[in-house]
């Protein structure tokens, strides 16, 4: 009976341990420095958009990208995405 109440105790006393502990330092707020790179991602896209630029336009494009435009075939790849682009 002791050895199950000594048991109990440790547990207790850990997981009270536990709970009180230091918590961690939220992270910093990137929200503005996050927000201004997406806009200026914006930016460069319709810049390149409204300048028919297509290597531009793929730049933004992942290696693997694949788009389904409408009664067209499946474009895949960013070297058939600029293709389309043009």
């Amino acid at each position: 009976m002791k050895s199950t109440r000594a048991t109990l105790a440790v547990v207790v006393l850990a997981a009270l341990a536990g709970a009180c502990a230091d918590t961690p330092a939220p992270p910093p707020d990137t929200s503005a420095a996050d927000t201004a790179a997406i806009n200026k991602v914006r930016s460069d896209y319709a810049t390149a958009w409204k300048a028919g630029d297509a290597e531009r336009l793929g730049s933004f494009l992942a290696p693997d990208v694949a788009f389904y435009p409408m009664e067209q075939p499946t474009v895949t790849g960013r070297a058939a995405a600029v293709e389309f682009y043009k």
